[in-house]
């Protein structure tokens, strides 16, 4: 019986009166926004004009960023998120800005393989720690709500994209 305005404010104001919420959700969405621009967008015009790789490569980088991303979802589905899950997030957070930034340095399709294992197993713990610190701190009535908001940076992203594309035409991907 309540609005769709309704369940987002009652999000928002989770969000705006938790300052863990507050800051998990800024930091999921600012990693989420700048990592996955590259990685989700500008990585097929990379593989393709600054790897000189082809669609079997463009096949493999993907399989790179699973074998990363189904490792951690296993192991930690096996162990659990670690006891102090906000240093956990911010390790792994910054462990996924480390693997962009290895595979934006990277001319080496080899050396790009690892760095995409190590961003897509980065940025799946990044959300499973950052799910993991809302649904500990959030009341199960307004988790929809709050989470719902978390995983926004992946709208966010696509919009952030558009603007680097635009970026990228002008001064050309190696740069951007």
């Amino acid at each position: 019986g309540v609005s769709v305005l309704q369940n987002i404010r009652d999000g928002v104001r989770v969000v705006r009166q938790d300052p863990v919420v507050r800051w998990t959700v800024l930091l999921t969405w600012f990693s989420t926004v700048a990592g996955l621009s590259v990685m989700g967008v500008l990585v097929a015009a990379w593989v393709s004009d600054v790897l000189g790789l082809d669609a079997s490569g463009w096949g493999l980088m993907g399989m790179f960023w699973n074998v990363g991303a189904i490792t951690t979802s296993v192991y930690l589905t096996l162990v659990g998120t670690p006891r102090r899950k906000g240093l956990f997030f911010l390790a792994t957070s910054f462990a996924f800005g480390l693997g962009v930034l290895g595979f934006a340095l990277s001319r080496e399709p080899l050396i790009s393989f690892g760095m995409n294992v190590v961003t897509g197993g980065a940025f799946m713990a990044l959300n499973i720690a950052s799910l993991s610190i809302v649904q500990t701190i959030v009341p199960n009535r307004l988790l929809g709500r709050v989470t719902g908001l978390l995983l926004l940076g992946n709208g966010l992203m696509q919009l952030w994209a558009l603007a680097v594309a635009v970026i990228v035409v002008a001064f050309g991907i190696e740069p951007v």
